[in-house]
């Protein structure tokens, strides 16, 4: 073989040696750019449930409608503004809290290009610990963004769109706090309510002149009588509470008519006010703390009544149920029974809280008693002090100012604070 032909048949072979390597090198480069893209979106779709999880976790509706699809949305006549509101009406009237997300699936469907996804939420209600529900959902990729498809049944698996929620409750009987010897510190009472009767106030000039005799009577501004009946319940016939009374103060007046209620009582009053404290109706920023809690609610707000709460309060009964557009049970998602408060036994001695309360009147100071041979506490008295019936029943802003601008300080507990 001459040399031209040798030269020939190795040019040939070292061409088809680097077409062969960079066809492999094409089909290497394709096939690892396709398991980088996988590997890309599959973080991405990992990023996306991680955070739709934590927003559900935190109950951020907001953020969880921002990772859903309009098209899902679109489906069901729904907005995100629509959806948001959705979620805050029917878990905050269940008082849903302490949500937490288990069991987490996330499985790609390569046929669909799609993600199924399911997943397990324990939650707390109003009526105590809620059974797991199970949630499944797709999620696709949207203009370059994964969305998940959502539906009403992402806030329960049983919600449909027009299905509405329902929450009945039945509280127990607060708990009693006792002295040593049974002696009730805290207790439930007979009080009478003062009401206005809205027919009987008469129209025009006559019903303006006669709630300024209410006001002035009962020590209460007309703004606030005017306020109450303005309320939407209010109708011609109705009782519209206005201030809690005692039962030797019930003048007839026209338009006043009075009611027997039951309400928190402190028997040593002002006695025991530091140490007992009182109780009063749950504020916007108790809910927040405590989202098992309903407007309505009476929780403890200062002393053991409030250290004590959850104890005193024992466990509401009720249940919630979901009801279809007809107003018709279709089911019903929890029941539980009622549950009396805890009733809590002091080592307080309450004739000496008394005497030592007593002996201490018109003085600025505290005592505090102890058992020599078990340092059990037997008293604990800080004068001046408040009226914790009073504060219970509804104090005036007049009254509460009061007590707030007194040099002698009665809210501080001065056992418990230096000076």
């Amino acid at each position: 073989m001459n040399t031209a032909k040798r030269n020939q048949k190795n040019t040939r072979f070292w061409v088809i040696i680097i077409a062969v390597v960079l066809v492999a090198a094409v089909i290497g480069g394709g096939t690892g750019y396709y398991f980088w893209a996988k590997n890309r979106d599959e973080k991405a779709a990992q990023a996306t449930v991680a955070a739709y999880v934590a927003a559900v976790e935190k109950q951020d509706y907001s953020a969880v409608s921002q990772m859903v699809s309009e098209s899902s949305l679109k489906d069901i006549n729904y907005t995100k503004e629509a959806m948001v509101e959705r979620y805050e009406t029917v878990y905050g009237g269940v008082g849903a809290a302490n949500l937490t997300v288990k069991d987490l699936k996330v499985a790609l469907n390569d046929a669909k290009d799609q993600y199924a996804i399911s997943y397990t939420v324990q939650m707390e209600t109003s009526l105590g610990q809620l059974d797991d529900q199970d949630f499944a959902t797709t999620m696709s990729k949207v203009e370059g963004d994964y969305q998940l498809d959502w539906t009403t049944q992402l806030i329960f698996p049983d919600l449909e769109p027009n299905d509405k929620i329902r929450l009945t409750t039945s509280a127990g009987e607060r708990g009693d706090i006792l002295a040593a010897d049974g002696t009730p510190l805290a207790t439930e009472g007979q009080v009478w309510e003062a009401g206005m009767h809205p027919v009987a106030l008469g129209e025009g000039e006559e019903k303006t002149a006669q709630l300024k005799k209410i006001s002035e009577t009962f020590d209460v501004p007309v703004e606030q009588l005017e306020t109450s009946l303005a309320a939407e319940w209010v109708t011609t016939d109705s009782f519209v509470p206005f201030k809690v009374i005692s039962d030797n103060d019930t003048p007839e007046l026209a338009g006043v008519l009075y009611q027997e209620k039951s309400m928190r009582n402190y028997p040593l009053n002002e006695a025991t006010a530091h140490l007992i404290g009182y109780v009063g109706a749950v504020s916007a920023e108790d809910i927040e703390k405590d989202q098992t809690l309903q407007e309505g609610d009476t929780v403890g707000k200062s002393g053991l009544e409030a250290t004590f709460d959850k104890r005193l309060r024992g466990q509401k009964g009720g249940r919630i149920v979901i009801n279809d557009e007809s107003d018709t049970l279709k089911k019903v998602m929890q029941e539980s029974e009622v549950e009396n408060g805890e009733d809590i036994t002091l080592t307080l001695n309450a004739d000496l809280q008394q005497a030592a309360f007593d002996q201490l009147e018109g003085e600025s100071g505290s005592a505090v008693f102890l058992d020599p041979i078990d340092g059990s506490l037997l008293a604990l008295v800080s004068t001046p002090s408040y009226d914790a019936n009073l504060m219970t029943a509804g104090i005036s802003s007049e009254e509460y100012q009061a007590y707030a601008d007194d040099p002698a300080s009665p809210f501080l507990a001065r056992y418990a604070a230096g000076y």
